[in-house]
Parts: C-alpha cells; sequence; structure tokens
C-alpha cells in the first residue's frame, strides 16, 4: 500500500452534525465526512481491496 498516494485519493468534507446538541449542532460544520473510490484507487491492491470490499460491505456506497 502507497500511504501518500492513498492520501491524496481521500477527499474530506466537513458537515453538520446530526443528534442531540442544542443549537450549537445546527450552526458547525463539527463532522467529517470522507470519500474514497475503491475502484479506481491506484494505492491499493486488488487483494487489499478485495478484503476491503468483504469487511466494510454495509459500510460501503456506490
Amino acid at each position: 500500500m502507497n500511504t501518500e498516494k492513498l492520501i491524496s485519493e481521500l477527499s474530506f468534507k466537513a458537515i453538520r452534525s446530526s443528534g442531540p446538541g442544542g443549537q450549537h449542532v445546527n450552526k458547525t460544520a463539527s463532522k467529517v465526512e470522507v470519500s474514497f473510490n475503491l475502484e479506481t484507487s491506484e494505492a491499493l491492491s486488488e487483494t487489499e481491496k478485495e478484503r476491503l470490499r468483504n469487511k466494510l460491505s454495509s459500510k460501503i456506497s456506490s
């Protein structure tokens, strides 16, 4: 795995958190969402991709 290449393939987005928290949670983007395209990644081998697909199948969206 090429760590530097993997980091460059990640996309970070600050969003508003959900759940309780009063007025503060409605104003502050305090949650970070990370996006990563597993299929097009050049940082991971096919074996690593398959492991991630198996372990995180309920967390992976299309």
